[in-house]
């Protein structure tokens, strides 16, 4: 089981590969499912995120109308279904965004997953919460509609219109500043969606580029996250990099900048146009049943303006 050896090298120290961050392993008979338990030899996927649970906080706990549960809900799991040369099947797990147009952002590393596999099966699992439910699943074309390997994204295609309930992020090209606050939303090692706030902020030192330099923990499972603008509630980057060490305040992990992937992406031009406003996300009232707007909306539906939501997030 040598793709499995990066998860244990997280497991036992807790931190970043400092590499491209790998999707979560499971064995293959786990595909479909919502909870990926993982054999004992490789150790408890589920224990260790829930003992850091300091750092990813579970988004079920907080209020359905709470302004960060509701960002984060076009954000979901995408599970791969890959075969090994000898005919071995195991299942990959990344973080998604759901984009308009039933289309989804996350990193080209995982499409088409490791080295050595070969996809059978895409899908996207959204509003897996909490563990022992069973979400939502919409299945996903396995050839992107657009990647680019350099700055590690790639655009999938959703069937079952999973935009009309859970709505889709907005592509905002906000300029993050050097220790600005960000927050993630991901599923780390396949686990039901956390949000990473603490000490998630940009790194005081940037470089130059495309790349984002960020101190937001993650783990195999959080490829693909978006990341985001704490005081802003917007898009600043997409996650696709570990090596941040918690002894060690320089070091780092790695996103690429949205403005860079919109900027080189003529697909993502296609599908947002020219509008970089708020999340598109469903209404509270009617979360089951929202419809996807032609354009993202400028207020939050559910009574909350941007600006109104702005505030909650700055604690006003």
């Amino acid at each position: 089981m040598r793709y499995l050896l990066p998860v244990l090298v997280i497991l036992s120290s807790g931190l970043s590969a400092a590499a491209q961050t790998p999707p979560a392993l499971f064995d293959g008979s786990f595909y479909g499912r919502s909870d990926l338990p993982i054999k004992q030899s490789t150790g408890n996927s589920a224990g260790l995120v829930t003992a850091l649970s300091g750092v990813f906080e579970p988004i079920h706990e907080l209020r359905a109308n709470d302004p960060l549960r509701l960002l984060s809900a076009p954000i979901g799991r995408l599970d791969l279904l890959a075969e090994q040369a000898d005919g071995q099947q195991m299942v990959e797990t990344c973080t998604a965004a759901l984009l308009p147009g039933d289309y989804l952002l996350t990193n080209s590393h995982c499409v088409p997953g490791s080295p050595g596999l070969t996809l059978k099966s895409a899908s996207l699992l959204m509003n897996y919460l909490v563990q022992g439910t069973e979400g939502e699943r919409f299945e996903v074309s396995l050839k992107p509609a657009e990647f680019d390997t350099k700055l590690d994204y790639a655009i999938l295609q959703a069937s079952g219109n999973p935009t009309q309930k859970f709505g889709s992020i907005a592509i905002a090209l906000h300029n993050v500043e050097p220790g600005e606050s960000l927050v993630i939303f991901h599923h780390p090692m396949g686990q039901p969606k956390r949000m990473t706030r603490f000490r998630c902020l940009a790194l005081k030192e940037q470089a130059a580029g495309p790349t984002l330099r960020h101190r937001c923990d993650t783990l195999p499972g959080s490829s693909g996250s978006l990341v985001f603008s704490m005081s802003e509630s917007q898009t600043v980057g997409l996650h696709y990099l570990g090596g941040m060490d918690a002894q060690d305040e320089a070091s780092f992990n790695t996103a690429s900048r949205m403005s860079s992937i919109y900027e080189a992406s003529a697909l993502l031009k296609t599908i947002v146009g020219g509008d970089h406003g708020p999340t598109s996300i469903p209404s509270v009232a009617s979360e089951a049943t929202a419809k996807r707007p032609s354009a993202p909306p400028p207020t939050v539906k559910g009574g909350l303006s941007t600006q109104q939501m702005n505030d909650l997030l700055r604690g006003r």
